[in-house]
């Protein structure tokens, strides 16, 4: 996360390596704190198993309807424009945020029963998710989804990829050791997930529209940077926590 953030601090227009430490140094202070659970040892609540607030998590949802406000209303700024002091600011600080709603829904889903394999489930989850849309948008996207922020997705691949994060959401339920009561709620969750991916990828994409930026890093030779990568689990994290503690009996 703290790799994703300082690939993300480039992206808000930081361009100095001293502003980018700055922001790096308060996404540190910030996941401290978040670790602390409100002033408890951070080593102590790891060995003993101590649940995060919960309450928190809606918080870091809620910080998400303010993202998808902010790219509803995005648009192109004038060629040679340079991002103003006010914009810098706001998308620093909300994606401070948000990368810390993600570690911080990713950790409590970590520490619950079998917690590692809910987080795999969730990432499971989102590749699949953007392997249907890209194997179905190649194949019969011809509807542009967002085509001033991300020209190559479409609504076939939208589509495909809420197709394909179903069937594999179901398949890992029934293959993996973990288990949940409500398959039908769990699943609707799961359709909901691949939608909010979306958005995920789509706000991480406004930024690099915004900055003239094409990958966010080049951590992975061909693929980008992490936040290339972590864009979607990013925004769907607080959801899958929100999800599975909505489920009766769940673990």
């Amino acid at each position: 996360m703290l790799i994703g953030g300082w690939e993300y601090s480039r992206l808000c227009g930081l361009v100095s390596i001293p502003r980018r430490l700055l922001y790096l140094s308060i996404l540190v202070i910030l996941l401290i704190y978040l670790a602390s659970n409100n002033g408890n040892n951070p080593l102590a609540d790891i060995v003993n198993g101590i649940s995060l607030n919960p309450d928190l998590n809606y918080f870091f949802m809620g910080l998400w309807l303010l993202a998808l406000v902010r790219l509803l209303s995005w648009q192109p700024a004038a060629k040679d424009s340079s991002p103003s002091l006010a914009n810098i600011s706001i998308n620093s600080s909300l994606s401070i945020l948000l990368l810390a709603g993600a570690w911080y829904a990713i950790s409590r889903l970590r520490f619950l029963e079998m917690g590692e394999w809910w987080v795999l489930s969730l990432f499971f989850i989102v590749w699949a998710a953007d392997i249907g849309a890209y194997l179905c948008g190649k194949q019969f996207g011809k509807s542009r989804l967002a085509p001033l922020i991300s020209p190559g997705k479409t609504r076939a691949g939208v589509y495909g990829g809420v197709i394909l994060s179903l069937l594999i959401g179901w398949l890992f339920i029934h293959l993996a050791p973990i288990h949940v009561v409500a398959l039908p709620f769990y699943l609707l969750g799961v359709l909901a997930l691949s939608l909010i991916s979306v958005i995920g990828d789509l706000y991480v994409s406004m930024h690099k529209r915004s900055t003239g930026i094409k990958d966010s890093g080049h951590l992975f030779p061909g693929h980008g940077g992490i936040l290339d990568r972590l864009d979607s689990t990013i925004a769907t994290a607080p959801f899958y926590l929100a999800l599975l503690a909505c489920l009766p009996q769940s673990p």
